[in-house]
C-alpha cells in the first residue's frame, strides 16, 4: 500500500493519505478524504466549547446555573441536577424518508433539552468550571479534574494552588507555566518537568533553584545557564527579589528575556517521550500515531488531539477521549466507548453509535440526542432489535442517496459560534473569515462600568490592599473586556508577589497557548545532521540525537 495524494477542496493545498490512514478508513468502511487534515480537525475544533461561559436559568428548575450554551440557542437547557432527573421525558422521532436525515435530526436537536454545564461530582465550592471533575476551591478552571486551590489553569490533572496556567499536571504551587508536570513552586516556565524552586526555566527537568535557563537536566543553582555556587545563587535571588518580582514593569521586563532566551533555543521535532513511529508534537507513549497533538497512550491514530489513556484506532477525533476504540470522526469524543462514528458531545460509556449527539450508556444507536441508557435506537426511539437493523440499513442508503452519509454533522447543528470555541484559541480566524468558512459567530457583549468601578492596578503587588480590588474590574490592556480578581487568587498573588494581572483571562491563554508548534505538520531536516525530520515547529529544529546532545 502506498501513500495517496490528494488535493484540499477547500483550499487547495496537496496532503497524503498514509498507509496507516487508509487501513483505518478500511475499518471503518470510510472513503478517502478530499479535505486536508487541518480543515477537518478545525471542523471538529470548532464543536468544542469549554471556556465560554454565560449565566443562565434552568428551564425546568429554574434555578440559576452557568451555561456554556449562548442563549440564542433554541433547545431547552438544563442544570445538571435536572439533565440526570426523571423530570421531563426524551423526545422522539419516526424516520420520514422523504426528507434529509440531517434536517430531522435537528428537529430533534432544537427539541431536546441539554445539560447546561458539563461537570462531573465531587465538585466542592467549585461552581465557574466546565468540562471537569472532582474539584475543590477551584475557578474558571477548564478540561481538568481532582485539583484543589486552582484557579485560570485550562488542562491539567492533580494540581494544588496551580493558578494561571495550561497544561499542568501533578503539580503544587504554580503560577503561568505551560506544558509542564511535576513541579513545586515554580513560576513563569513552560515545557518543565519535575522542578521546584525556579523561575523562567525552559525545557528543564529534574532541577531546583534555577533561574532563566534552558536545556537543564539533573541541574541545581543554575542562574541564566551559569552554575552557580549555593552562596551566589542565594544572592543573586535575594538581589532579584530586592529589585521586586511583585513588580509588573519589573516582571514584563523578565518576561521579554525569556522570550528571547526561547526564540534562541533549537527545539526538538517533536515534544514527548517513549513514543514509537509517531509524528506530531506534545506526544507521549504513542505508537503509530500520525499528525496528532496532546496525546498520551494512544495506538493507531491518525489526526487527533487532546486523546488519552487507552486509546486505539482512532481516525479524525477531537478531544477528552479516554478509553475508545474504532472512533472516527468526532468531538468531544466521550469516555469508555467502542465503535463510534459521526458523533459530538460527551458520548460516555457507549458502543456502535452513529451521528448521535449528548448520549450516555447508549449501544446500537443512530441520530440519537440525549439518549441515556437505550439500545437499538433511532432518532431517540426504540426498535426491537431486528427491526433496528432493518431501518439502520435502509437510512444508510436513504443519507447515500441524499450525499450526507459519511459527512460530518453540518454547521447548521452546531450550538457554537467559531469564537466561543477552542478552534479560534486553535487556529484564529476574524469573524469575517469565520462567516465565510461556513461558521458562526457569537459575539459576547461587553458589560460597561461606572468610573468608581474600574481598578487601574498600581506598578507593585505589594502596594495595593483587598480592599483596592474588592468589587471592581480591571479593564484588559489588549481586549478592553472587564475581568475581576477572586479574593483567593488575590491572596496568592500577594503571598508570592506576583503583580496582578493587566490581560483579560481569555486573553492571557492566548498568549500561552503553543500555537505555533500545532497542527502544521510538514517535512525538513536537522539543522545539525541533516537528518530528514516531521515536525510542526516553522524554524530549525534538531533530531532526537543531535537534541540530546545540546542539553546540559
Amino acid at each position: 500500500m502506498s501513500l495517496i495524494k490528494k488535493t484540499c477542496k477547500l483550499t487547495g493545498r496537496a496532503f497524503e493519505v498514509s498507509e496507516l490512514e487508509q487501513e483505518l478508513r478500511k475499518k471503518f468502511n470510510a472513503p478517502l478524504p478530499d479535505v486536508h487534515p487541518y480543515e477537518r480537525m478545525r471542523e471538529l475544533l470548532s464543536w468544542r466549547n469549554i471556556f465560554t461561559l454565560y449565566n443562565h436559568v434552568c428551564d425546568l428548575c429554574k434555578k440559576p446555573t452557568l451555561c456554556y450554551f449562548n442563549p440564542e440557542t433554541p433547545f431547552p437547557k438544563y442544570c445538571r441536577g435536572c439533565w440526570y432527573g426523571d423530570g421531563w421525558e426524551l423526545p422522539q422521532r419516526d424516520i420520514d424518508f422523504n426528507r434529509p436525515f440531517f434536517e430531522q435530526l435537528k428537529d430533534l436537536v432544537d427539541i431536546t433539552p441539554q445539560v447546561a454545564i458539563s461537570v462531573s461530582e465531587p465538585m466542592e465550592n467549585s461552581d465557574f468550571n466546565n468540562a471537569a471533575t472532582s474539584l475543590k476551591n477551584c475557578y474558571m478552571c477548564f478540561n481538568v479534574g481532582y485539583c484543589e486551590d486552582t484557579y485560570y489553569l485550562v488542562t491539567g490533572m492533580h494540581n494544588k494552588n496551580v493558578v494561571d496556567a495550561y497544561g499542568v499536571g501533578n503539580s503544587e504551587i504554580v503560577y503561568d507555566c505551560t506544558g509542564c508536570d511535576r513541579l513545586y513552586n515554580v513560576f513563569y516556565s513552560e515545557q518543565t518537568i519535575n522542578c521546584r524552586d525556579s523561575l523562567f526555566l525552559y525545557d528543564c527537568q529534574d532541577c531546583a533553584d534555577c533561574f532563566m535557563s534552558s536545556g537543564l537536566r539533573h541541574k541545581r543553582y543554575v542562574w541564566r545557564n551559569e552554575q552557580l555556587s549555593e552562596k551566589e545563587y542565594s544572592k543573586r535571588l535575594y538581589a532579584l527579589y530586592a529589585l521586586n518580582l511583585g513588580s509588573y514593569e519589573a516582571v514584563q521586563s523578565l518576561r521579554e528575556e525569556f522570550k528571547q532566551l526561547k526564540q534562541s533555543y533549537k527545539l526538538p521535532a517533536l515534544w514527548g517521550s517513549k513514543n514509537e513511529n509517531s509524528s506530531g508534537n506534545f506526544l507521549a507513549a504513542c505508537n503509530n500515531v500520525e499528525d496528532s497533538y496532546m496525546m498520551d497512550s494512544v495506538e493507531n491514530a491518525v489526526n487527533c488531539y487532546d486523546l488519552l489513556d487507552t486509546i486505539k484506532d482512532c481516525l479524525d477525533v477531537c478531544a477528552f477521549g479516554y478509553g475508545l476504540e474504532l472512533c472516527y470522526q468526532s468531538s468531544s469524543a466521550g469516555l469508555n466507548c467502542y465503535n463510534i462514528r459521526h458523533t459530538f458531545l460527551g458520548i460516555e460509556k457507549s458502543t456502535n453509535l452513529e451521528y448521535c449527539y449528548q448520549c450516555r450508556t447508549v449501544s446500537d444507536a443512530f441520530g440519537c440526542v440525549g439518549a441515556r441508557k437505550k439500545q437499538y435506537c433511532i432518532l431517540n426511539k426504540m426498535y426491537s432489535k431486528e427491526e433496528y437493523a432493518q431501518l439502520h440499513e435502509k437510512l444508510i442508503a436513504h443519507m447515500k442517496e441524499t450525499g450526507e452519509y459519511g459527512q460530518f454533522f453540518p454547521q447548521s447543528l452546531n450550538p457554537f459560534g467559531y469564537n466561543e470555541t477552542v478552534a479560534q484559541l486553535n487556529m484564529p480566524l476574524t469573524q469575517k473569515e469565520a462567516t465565510q468558512h461556513g461558521f458562526a459567530w457569537h459575539e459576547k457583549k461587553i458589560p460597561s462600568f461606572p468610573p468608581e468601578k474600574i481598578y487601574t492596578p498600581s506598578d507593585n503587588i505589594k502596594e495595593i490592599r483587598w480592599e483596592d480590588v474588592e468589587g471592581k474590574v480591571i479593564i484588559c490592556e489588549e481586549s478592553k473586556r472587564p475581568f475581576n480578581i477572586i479574593k483567593q487568587e488575590f491572596e496568592f498573588y500577594k503571598k508570592h508577589s506576583i503583580p496582578l494581572p493587566r490581560l483579560h483571562p481569555e486573553v492571557r491563554l492566548q498568549h500561552r497557548l503553543p500555537r505555533a508548534e500545532l497542527y502544521n505538520l510538514h517535512e525538513t531536516t536537522c539543522e545539525t545532521c541533516g537528518t530528514r525530520l516531521s515536525t510542526t515547529v516553522d524554524s530549525s529544529v534538531l533530531c532526537k540525537e543531535c537534541y540530546f546532545k545540546r542539553l546540559r
